[in-house]
């Protein structure tokens, strides 16, 4: 099995449109088959068709269990809310908060519009702060920038404001973050833990 997997991976040159380029021998299979597909060979569109079905029917099915999974833990979070409340407890820190799950069961899509970790949440916090302090930095410089008469501190602060325009930037690009659903799925294996 493992040998079947190392070949499938393998790169091997591939000349496409008068160029060269590495591809795994699996993509450069594929590519075959499509071409043949589209030439017109028959048995090439029905492989392709038929590799092309089963890819998206395992996709659907993958959806749809992440699907069920965000439904599961919406509806677990909202019985632990109940429970709270109706004993008279503070509503649990939930990460992914469930104003922050949306979920369209008729696309299998499910979208975060919020942290999903504990950790997300207070390094979007930090990041908050620092771009309200690199805001204030900013409008203090260019405010002074506007006052200054003299063209040579015109000129200074027109480059101190160069540095912290570039943080902001840097800043509103937010913070590298894993995929939501990896985040999500290992969330759910803590809750619900599937092995052992």
């Amino acid at each position: 099995m493992e040998i079947i997997q190392t070949e499938a991976y393998r790169e091997i040159p591939l000349r496409e449109g008068g160029r060269e380029s590495s591809v795994p021998l699996a993509t450069a299979i594929m590519k075959s088959i499509a071409v043949k597909a589209a030439r017109g060979n028959m048995r090439a569109a029905e492989l392709f068709t038929e590799l092309l079905g089963k890819t998206e029917q395992v996709k659907m099915r993958e959806r749809l269990a992440f699907v069920e999974e965000a439904i599961e833990y919406k509806i677990a979070a909202e019985k632990e809310i109940e429970r709270c409340r109706k004993e008279g407890l503070p509503e649990p820190d939930l990460c992914p908060h469930l104003d922050h799950i949306h979920i369209n069961v008729a696309t299998g899509e499910v979208h975060f519009t919020g942290p999903l970790t504990k950790e997300d949440r207070k390094a979007h916090e930090d990041l908050k702060k620092r771009k309200e302090k690199c805001e204030a930095d900013l409008n203090w410089l260019k405010t002074k920038h506007k006052r200054a008469r003299k063209p040579e501190v015109r000129a200074s602060l027109r480059d101190d404001i160069a540095r912290p325009e570039r943080m902001h930037k840097v800043i509103r690009s937010g913070l590298p973050k894993e995929h939501p659903i990896e985040v999500f799925e290992r969330q759910l294996e803590r809750i619900y833990p599937t092995k052992g």
